[in-house]
C-alpha cells in the first residue's frame, strides 16, 4: 500500500466532491437499469454500480480518517454548528409589531389587534451580530486546522476518489 500526505482541506474537499459523483453514478443506475432490447443505454447500470461500490468503501476510509483528524476540534465544530442553527432560528422568528386590521367579509370593520415583540427585529439582528463574530472566529481556526493538518491517506483512495 502506497501512502500519501495530504492536508486535512484538500481530504474535506475531496469527500465534499464524491457526494457529487455518487449521486450521478446512482442516477445511472436508476435510469439505465431496465432498457428496451434494441435499444442499449450508453452506460451499463452493473459498471456503474460497481463503481458505487467502490467509491462507497473508499469514502468510508475517508471519513473514517478524516473523523479521527478532527478530534481536537470536535468542540469547535459542534459550537459552530450550534451557532449558525442559531442563527437560523433567529431569522424565522416574527418580529412584526403594531395594529394589524384584518380584511374580508366576515371580519367586522372595527375589528383590529396589536402586536407587540418579546424579542425585536434590533434584538434578532444585534443577537445575529454577536453571534456571526463567533462564527467567523471559530471558522477561520477551524480553517486554519484543516489546512494546516496533514493526514494519511492510501494514494488509491486518491486515484479513486478523484478519477
Amino acid at each position: 500500500m502506497v501512502e500519501l500526505q495530504i492536508s486535512l482541506a484538500r481530504a474535506l474537499k475531496l469527500k465534499n466532491r464524491t457526494g457529487s459523483e455518487l449521486k450521478t453514478l446512482i442516477q445511472e443506475v436508476q435510469q439505465c437499469n431496465v432498457y428496451v432490447i434494441d435499444k442499449k443505454p450508453d452506460v451499463s447500470a452493473k459498471n456503474s454500480y460497481m463503481r458505487i461500490c467502490e467509491i462507497r468503501d473508499q469514502l468510508i476510509a475517508l471519513k473514517t480518517t478524516i473523523e479521527n483528524a478532527n478530534m481536537p476540534m470536535r468542540s469547535t465544530i459542534f459550537r459552530l454548528s450550534e451557532l449558525k442553527a442559531t442563527v437560523a432560528l433567529l431569522n424565522t422568528i416574527n418580529t412584526d409589531v403594531g395594529i394589524y386590521k384584518p380584511t374580508g367579509y366576515h371580519f367586522k370593520e372595527e375589528s383590529e389587534t396589536t402586536y407587540q415583540a418579546d424579542i425585536t427585529r434590533q434584538d434578532v439582528k444585534t443577537y445575529t451580530k454577536q453571534i456571526q463574530k463567533e462564527i467567523d472566529e471559530l471558522q477561520e481556526k477551524l480553517d486554519a486546522f484543516n489546512h494546516n493538518t496533514q493526514i494519511t491517506v492510501d494514494a488509491s483512495l486518491i486515484t479513486t476518489l478523484e478519477d
